[in-house]
């Protein structure tokens, strides 16, 4: 499985890389295995992050700079590459959970506390998106998460 740098590029450019990885790796390999088809090169299955989160805070004027915050720390935290909390990215076929979003949200400084966080997973099938249950181990192999669309709501204690 190969993650492009450019993973948001789209299939358009994996295909190049796929010939590359294929030609640099099947010269090195001993046997036939690429005319066997025992060896594939093939792109993770990107899974939308979606967060749903409800947050309290002590002041009026924290509202729209703590959802601001919120928004960006979501789509640092859940790049592939970069996200994570050691900035590594996420190793595939891991997905942050509930917990994780929380966690990384905890370091926001104007948030007096979070209330709920929940998260859904999609997948970009040919017919649109479809919600995926993100505990199933067999759809877990070759995910990776992308940043989704997220629900903050902020409130003023």
């Amino acid at each position: 499985m190969v993650l492009q740098k450019d993973f948001m590029g789209g299939r358009k450019f994996f295909d190049s890389i796929r010939a590359q990885v294929m030609s640099f790796i099947g010269a090195r390999m001993s046997s036939n295995l690429p005319d066997l088809n025992r060896f594939y090169v093939i792109e993770p299955k990107y899974v939308e992050i979606n967060v749903y989160a409800s947050i309290m805070v002590k002041e009026f004027d924290h509202v729209f700079e703590v959802k601001n915050k919120v928004l960006q720390r979501l789509e640092e935290f859940i790049n592939p590459i970069s996200g994570n909390f050691n900035n590594k990215g996420w190793k595939i076929g891991t997905v942050p959970n509930s917990t994780q979003i929380l966690n990384a949200l905890n370091d926001i400084r104007e948030i007096e506390f979070i209330r709920t966080v929940k998260i859904s997973g999609y997948c970009r099938e040919e017919t649109g998106l479809q919600e995926i249950d993100l505990e199933k181990e067999d759809i877990r192999k070759f995910i990776l998460p992308v940043n989704g669309v997220h629900e903050i709501f902020v409130e003023v204690r």
